[in-house]
């Protein structure tokens, strides 16, 4: 063979070889996939319920203190003198007949909710709503989560001026404040969670053409310990109520207070004409 011709194999052999042979400066992947890792997954848990909070009440609003429907009633609901034999309730929008529009519910016994907002700051500790009537002199305190941004407020008396505040227990510092109106031909009450049908007696005229005063005497339905709520005891107990009177018969009457320490009467009124009008 030709020498230079067997040099100029020998150049180009050499090379090759020692390219073939270079450690790559980066690991080569394994052509042959890992075996799957059963790692376990953590469920996403599910979102916190959205809060659905009532309308806002701001400074100067002038709001409808009852329920729409038991305000619609009384002012549109006439009956022919002294005929008590039928009644229009279950009839009307809003009432106990099962008519309800779909997605509808019947609260028509609970007044108008609303709540009054401001801008959380959980560093100033608990807070209070203090909350006052101008006209009857009527006041009442609620105290409220360190942290929150909002406060319900309802029972509301129609036709008056109301102030509010809402402020730190610790240091005093004033979250928000302000005043509002309301309307409305009559006052509900509700205490959390079994009253039902409760309303003030206020705001009657009467024959005289006085009219009777709010914050007096209130009626509903049940005021049992068993079924209220605590937050229901503690709104009566703000409302000012001090003292119950039972007017069932001996088939359900009450032993005690609905609220240990209140003031209570239970006459056990038998039912029907002939116990009810026995002399004695």
């Amino acid at each position: 063979m030709n020498m230079n011709l067997r040099y100029l194999l020998l150049g180009l052999i050499v090379p090759a070889m020692m390219i073939g042979c270079e450690k790559p400066d980066t690991p080569q992947e394994d052509p042959t996939p890992d075996p799957p890792v059963n790692t376990p997954v953590t469920p996403t848990p599910d979102p916190e319920p959205e809060v659905v909070l009532a309308p806002e009440i701001k400074s100067g609003d002038c709001v409808l203190a009852p329920n729409h429907y038991a305000e619609e009633f009384v002012k549109n609901v006439t009956y022919p003198d002294r005929d008590y034999s039928y009644s229009v309730v279950l009839d009307y929008h809003g009432g106990y007949n099962g008519q309800l529009a779909e997605g509808e519910s019947v609260n028509n016994d609970k007044s108008s909710e609303y709540t009054i907002r401001w801008e959380a700051n959980e560093a100033e500790g608990k807070l209070v709503l203090e909350l006052s009537e101008q006209e009857t002199g009527w006041s009442m305190t609620k105290e409220i989560t360190a942290g929150s941004n909002y406060v319900d407020v309802n029972n509301l008396t129609p036709n008056v001026h109301y102030t509010y505040k809402v402020s730190s227990i610790d240091n005093g510092t004033v979250m928000t404040e302000g005043n509002f109106s309301t309307y409305g031909h009559i006052r509900q009450v509700f205490f959390k969670t079994r009253v039902r049908n409760g309303r003030d007696m206020g705001g009657w005229m009467t024959y005289g053409g006085k009219m009777v005063k709010y914050h007096k005497i209130y009626r509903t339905g049940r005021w049992e310990s068993s079924t209220m709520a605590n937050s229901g005891k503690k709104a009566m107990i703000a409302e000012g109520i001090k003292a119950q009177l039972d007017l069932r018969n001996t088939s359900d009457v009450l032993s005690a207070p609905a609220i240990e320490g209140m003031d209570f009467c239970a006459p056990l009124i038998e039912t029907g004409g002939d116990s009810m009008l026995k002399a004695e």
